[in-house]
């Protein structure tokens, strides 16, 4: 209620930006929406619906002495047009991810301003991250001698796709091919078990066995979520400051499991050789409590030109 009110105030606040924008007589209706040009706002893949507001308008300062019925509708065809004017490259926003309850409204005799219409954001497969749509609601018609203002018809709702990270607090690390607890001898924080893979340490990392015997790739993690989990992808992020020495992972598999199992095989790729972090994005969302992390191969140690055959991973996160 309280984002709702916040939204309706910025609703009404549009209708006094009237500086530098012409908005015609009394008998013109508009969009308040349309003065700010593109109104941004981001789309969670995780969260549920987002309510946002648009409405009608009417140009001069005097109040009406009739009411104005206006109607609104969707244009897919703007959004190329749109595209082609700012050299931009947006998607329309799949009908999947909206509704709009009422596409109707009235400007009642003695005001200048509609009451707000929703527009409701929901949570929609055919959505992507990192994608971003564009939502362009115009005004449709206007009832009596009514005008429509064709500068200020169309408001553009801009959606950028965000990641929500899954929480970790429940997560745990319930088998790995090895660690190193030495990681922490001689004063060297760096952690070396399983468990600091997600321990939201940068400074921390699981590292694979070299004390008494150091063996080769396929290194694995195996990571419990506690509960099924839909996840969109991965991120990584490699020990700092490990590029020339070797041992960061290089070519991975993931594999997805429900019951621990029975394992899926989600995909295999190459990651780089950075202290950047590093994302994983999966061409559908997949639904998942177990995850097995393989490192079937690392970097070569650059300093001394020799394959380094430890791994180690600082974070490890969900989205």
């Amino acid at each position: 209620m309280k984002n709702y009110l916040i939204l309706t105030i910025i609703f009404l606040s549009l209708l006094s930006c009237k500086k530098d924008v012409d908005l015609g007589d009394r008998k013109m209706v508009y969009m308040p929406q349309s003065i700010k040009g593109l109104n941004p706002y981001d789309i969670s893949l995780n969260k549920g619906q987002m309510r946002l507001i648009f409405g009608a308008a009417v140009g001069g300062t005097e109040a009406l002495d009739q009411t104005a019925q206006v109607s609104f509708k969707i244009d897919s065809d703007l959004v190329s047009a749109y595209n082609k004017k700012n050299y931009t490259e947006y998607k329309m926003l799949p009908a999947t991810a909206f509704t709009i309850p009422n596409d109707k409204i009235t400007i009642e005799k003695g005001k200048v301003n509609s009451a707000a219409l929703d527009l409701l954001i929901k949570s929609s497969d055919d959505i992507k991250l990192g994608e971003e749509y564009l939502l362009p609601i115009s005004i449709d018609e206007v009832s009596n001698d009514f005008v429509i203002n064709q500068e200020l018809r169309t408001s553009y709702f801009h959606f950028q796709v965000v990641r929500d990270l899954i929480s970790r607090d429940s997560w745990k690390i319930i088998d790995s091919s090895s660690e190193e607890p030495g990681e922490n001898n001689w004063g060297n924080s760096g952690g070396g078990l399983g468990k600091h893979a997600i321990d939201n340490l940068n400074t921390t990392y699981w590292h694979t066995k070299w004390d008494g015997g150091q063996p080769a790739p396929p290194h694995y993690l195996v990571i419990d979520f506690n509960e099924n989990n839909l996840v969109h992808g991965f991120l990584f992020l490699n020990r700092n400051n490990r590029i020339l020495n070797g041992g960061n992972p290089k070519n991975i598999s993931l594999l997805s499991s429900l019951d621990n199992k029975t394992w899926k095989m989600e995909k295999q790729l190459v990651l780089e050789n950075t202290d950047e972090e590093q994302q994983i994005i999966f061409a559908e969302a997949i639904t998942l409590r177990y995850v097995k992390i393989i490192v079937e191969t690392t970097f070569d140690d650059g300093i001394n030109h020799r394959p380094n055959p430890s791994t180690h991973i600082a974070e490890i996160n969900a989205f």
